[in-house]
């Protein structure tokens, strides 16, 4: 590499349309780097953010849109006189037990994080437009630990949660970065997958800014077992994935999409599918949430019940079959993508969404 203060790094689209996807790309410098991400038709720079992680550094940043076969050339420049860049999407405490997510000057979502609920969950989740695609929170009585699950948000959670024989314990404080890109938040956590069997769980939630009237958030979830065997079973109620979603998205008003065209609860929970979009009006509004599945994800049915706004997905079957089994040091990674959109997209839209989320574009340092 001839000048290690400049990359020059090359996005091909490939067959389809980019459009506000993130792309990241390996770099040699420190995370701490203050970098400029330049285009050559723009005379500003563009919102890019360096991240650690997998043990490299990478830097972030979105394709505002790319059509099919196009090439765009950046810059990634960096220099002592580079500034330090406003994090766009910011993450930060709202009393004692609620952390939120700020874009600009829209609240996102708010995590709740007190021990009177079961477990953490966000709720509200808003649409760029300022309403909840989440139900509203019916709030626990006052000392009551063993409570069902929020009556409202999304959460991360072994499939059955909860019950007797399963339980989350946080191992420590969550733990947060803001940023011009992105917004990512990490809970450290040990699952009680059974009576016996505990795996270390390492949850990430990561907001991206928003473009236009959507946001992508990406969840995570990795599994690692400290002794083994191991092994997680099925549940019939809950599972990995869960949203409890506000009541115009589930309505007999509202629409559903999915890959192969069901379009009732009944029908959405025949057969594997690898995305699912909800949409509503939601103050008038067209709005809604579609949730992207990928890999090993995906090979298992939904659960749309309608009277509790309650779509889960990951781990669910019949009780006793297994969806988890690990040796001692083993680990396993479940993710997915919401994209959170105003307006009524339609089945080409989001099916075209959903292939540019598992196909990335290539990205190449020239």
């Amino acid at each position: 590499m001839s000048d290690p203060s400049e990359l020059t790094i090359e996005i091909h689209a490939g067959p389809r349309e980019r459009l506000g996807r993130p792309v990241r790309v390996p770099v040699p410098w420190p995370e701490d780097t203050l970098v400029q991400l330049m285009r050559k038709d723009l005379k500003r720079p563009l919102p890019c953010q360096l991240h650690r992680e997998q043990g490299k550094v990478w830097a972030y940043w979105i394709l505002d849109h790319l059509k099919p076969g196009q090439r765009q050339i950046y810059r990634l420049v960096t220099g002592a006189r580079q500034r330090k860049r406003r994090a766009r999407v910011r993450i930060d405490r709202l009393g004692p037990d609620r952390v939120h997510v700020v874009n600009g000057r829209r609240q996102l979502a708010v995590l709740h994080l007190g021990r009177r609920w079961p477990l953490p969950f966000w709720n509200p989740v808003r649409t760029p437009d300022g309403y909840a695609i989440t139900a509203d929170l019916i709030p626990p009585p006052a000392g009551r630990i063993d409570t069902p699950l929020p009556s409202g948000g999304f959460w991360l959670a072994p499939p059955g949660f909860p019950s007797p024989s399963h339980g989350i314990e946080l191992l420590g404080p969550a733990r947060w970065t803001s940023g011009p890109v992105f917004g990512e938040l990490e809970l450290l956590q040990r699952w009680r997958l059974n009576h016996t069997d505990y795996v270390n769980a390492t949850v990430r939630y990561r907001f991206f800014d928003r473009r236009d009237r959507q946001y992508l958030v990406d969840v995570s979830c990795e599994l690692s077992a400290a002794y083994g065997p191991v092994q997680g079973n099925c549940s019939q109620s809950s599972g990995l994935l869960s949203l409890v979603l506000a009541p115009p998205l589930v309505s007999d008003a509202s629409r559903i999409h999915s890959t192969f065209g069901a379009a009732t609860a009944s029908e959405l929970q025949q057969i594997p599918v690898p995305w699912v979009d909800l949409s509503g009006l939601l103050g008038g509004r067209w709005a809604g949430v579609a949730v992207f599945l990928t890999g090993n994800t995906w090979t298992t049915r939904w659960r749309l019940n309608p009277e509790s706004g309650l779509l889960t997905v990951g781990g669910l079957g019949e009780a006793g079959s297994p969806w988890l089994q690990l040796e001692t040091g083993e680990c396993w990674r479940f993710t997915a993508r919401l994209w959170v959109h105003g307006g009524r997209p339609d089945f080409a839209e989001i099916a075209d969404r959903y292939a540019d989320y598992i196909y990335p574009p290539a990205v190449r340092i020239v």
